[in-house]
């Protein structure tokens, strides 16, 4: 019994009916949980529909049965691929290759991890504003006393608009003053220092 369902949730994959095909496949494996080929079938099944936590569950599963099980490996690999968890799939084309020398998992590795350098780079640019110029600076004191400015300290900040009105602490003494800032700009792109074996 386990078998036919398997055979024909088959039958309803090729023929592109992969909800039918799911609900055979769990018939098949409510009759033989130990069976890994069926939680691979179905796994492959869910990825089609993009059911990617539940597919990698089956994968997991088929993979605890059985170790050295290339197709629940690579499909996982994808899986893991398409959440970016990229050095997770590297690992496991890794392991497909190493099973299966010369094997189409060669590929399949070699893609990923040229995702993976190009989500690195991807994080470690990143586009801000820098201040060229200072137009004009405003300062209103916000309390009532009409002490001069002496010992304020103004601070432009990178990525900042246009205008920009900040509040400042005068230390010396003790007055909080309202500053609008115009400034000219323009977008730099620069190198954030972050590590490259990070992933999402």
């Amino acid at each position: 019994m386990s078998e036919n369902e398997r055979i024909k949730g088959n039958d309803y994959y090729r023929a592109g009916e992969m909800e039918e095909s799911i609900i055979s496949y769990t018939k098949s494996i409510m009759l033989n949980p130990v069976n890994a080929k069926v939680y691979a079938n179905r796994a492959q099944a869910r990825i089609r529909m993009n059911e990617l936590d539940l597919a990698l569950q089956d994968c997991n599963e088929a993979i605890k049965l059985n170790p050295a099980y290339t197709k629940a490996l690579a499909r996982r690999g994808m899986i893991l691929q398409k959440k970016g968890r990229y050095e997770e799939a590297i690992s496991d084309f890794s392991e497909c290759c190493r099973l299966e020398t010369a094997s189409v998992y060669e590929r399949f590795l070699e893609r990923c991890k040229e995702k993976h350098e190009e989500e690195i780079s991807r994080k470690k640019t990143t586009t801000t504003l820098k201040i060229l110029e200072v137009d004009e600076t405003e300062k209103d004191e916000v309390n009532d006393d009409g002490d001069d400015l002496d010992g304020i300290e103004e601070v432009y900040t990178p990525g900042a608009l246009e205008s920009q009105s900040e509040r400042e602490y005068d230390r010396d003494n003790d007055k909080v003053f309202a500053v609008k800032k115009r400034f000219t700009s323009k977008e730099v792109t620069t190198e954030n220092k972050i590590g490259s074996s990070g992933s999402s």
